[in-house]
């Protein structure tokens, strides 16, 4: 009899699993928004809900306001100041590591929490704690900024973390799913380049600037490809183009009344996915990628709500100081002392609350689905798997919990006697409720 009962329960699984595709699917338990980890919010400069928002951590909001003068001042954004807002978080300064005992990377889960007292698409901390030979860095939306360096350091990074450029210096690793600013033949720049130079992240790759800030920091010229693929963003998320991304506008700038879901992450030749929970703040851009994410309503509508590259972290710092005038970035010094590394570090992303939302997606290009999460909040008690429904196969999903260790996929819904914990009880109650016979592990 036990092994009837056994057999049962792996084909109710098994059907389950092929209901949904195969895809894999994480949920750990989610009560209610995290709270407490607000700082306060520093308005530097306002131009609408539709802006591009851009935080920064420094020492003083002077710094700060020093950075945001250099980088409207460059070209295209001088030319779009309206499309972003800019925003200085006090008092609080963020753990940074010494990655590879070589760049600075301030990149952390509490980061990533305390960025969500403001508006947040892109990310920026200013440090000036060490020298000038230790490299600035971009992961995801976070750019970390050695101050010893030239300000271009600012836009060269931008680049990365904003439309995924590839470094034009070399040797590098070109990004997935990069723009374009490295060729194999300059045909393909369509007529927007300055020039055909050899050499851009590898030797038979071409750039469209002989020397442009994606190569050299004594440049703040991005050249006209560049030029027009970072305008072409911002029309694109500022909603000139009709392709806004949908879960970006916020209501408003206060942080305090406003949610999102940070999920949780690691890259090692593929994508596993950790963890989700309802934390308090403003959601955020995810930065630019090879990987889409998308929320998937109830009625199957799909919503993108960003992409984002896990697989890289980008490292750089001035040339050597050719000209000898102890100034490292001055005219005449040589190309990035730069490298990309491929990303060991966890990852988190700001994924905004939709309503009627039933799933959250991972893609990669040519929509591939690699990562399913479901979304558990608002559905019903007992909805364990979250497939939506209330049946037999929540039963199995608990027991097979209960029997191999199995993560639950929506452990608040598990807890179907509602005594604050999950257990064996919870499957038998529920399949007593669907007037179901037991599924007894032996």
């Amino acid at each position: 009899m036990g092994k009837l009962v056994l057999a049962l329960i792996v084909v109710v699984f098994l059907a389950l699993i092929a209901g949904i595709g195969g895809y894999i699917y994480f949920q750990s338990a989610s009560f209610g928004p995290s709270a407490g980890d607000l700082e306060e919010c520093v308005t530097l400069k306002y131009e609408g809900q539709e802006g591009i928002s851009v935080v920064f951590f420094a020492d003083s909001q002077k710094e700060a306001d020093k950075y945001v003068d250099y980088f409207l001042g460059v070209e295209p954004f001088n030319n779009n100041e309206k499309e972003f807002n800019f925003y200085y978080i006090k008092e609080y300064k963020p753990a940074c590591e010494i990655y590879k005992d070589i760049a600075l990377l301030c990149y952390s889960r509490d980061l990533i929490k305390k960025s969500a007292s403001c508006p947040n698409d892109q990310i920026v901390i200013l440090n000036g704690d060490y020298d000038r030979s230790l490299r600035s860095s971009t992961y995801l939306n976070i750019i970390s900024i050695n101050t010893k360096h030239p300000m271009s350091v600012l836009p060269h990074e931008f680049g990365h973390s904003f439309v995924n450029l590839a470094e034009e210096y070399q040797p590098a690793k070109i990004p997935r799913n990069s723009p374009g600013n490295c060729v194999d033949d300059c045909t393909k720049f369509e007529g927007r380049n300055d020039g055909c130079f050899q050499g851009c992240s590898e030797n038979d790759y071409m750039r469209s600037i002989e020397n442009g800030v994606m190569r050299t920091l004594s440049s703040d010229n991005y050249g006209t490809f560049n030029k027009w693929v970072i305008g072409k963003k911002i029309s694109e998320l500022t909603g000139k183009t009709g392709a806004g991304i949908s879960g970006k506008a916020i209501s408003g700038e206060d942080c305090s009344g406003q949610d999102y879901y940070l999920v949780s992450g690691s890259y090692n030749a593929g994508i596993n996915i950790s963890g989700k929970e309802i934390v308090q703040g403003c959601v955020g851009d995810t930065g630019s990628g090879p990987y889409s994410i998308d929320i998937i309503l109830n009625d199957d509508k799909k919503i993108n709500v960003g992409q984002f590259n896990p697989e890289m972290i980008f490292t750089d710092a001035p040339g050597e100081d050719e000209l000898g005038d102890g100034v490292f970035g001055s005219p005449g010094d040589n190309e990035i002392n730069g490298q990309t590394y491929s990303s060991d570090i966890d990852f988190y992303l700001k994924v905004p609350i939709v309503e009627n939302a039933k799933e959250l997606q991972i893609r990669e290009p040519g929509l591939k689905i690699i990562v399913s999460v479901p979304i558990c909040e608002g559905r019903e008690k007992g909805d364990a798997n979250g497939d939506g429904n209330v049946d037999m196969g929540d039963v199995a999903h608990i027991e097979e919990h209960f029997e191999k260790g199995n993560i639950l996929y929506c452990e608040g819904n598990s807890d179907f006697d509602g005594n604050g914990k999950v257990e064996i009880e919870d499957a038998y109650a529920l399949s007593d409720y669907l007037g179901g016979a037991r599924l007894l592990l032996t």
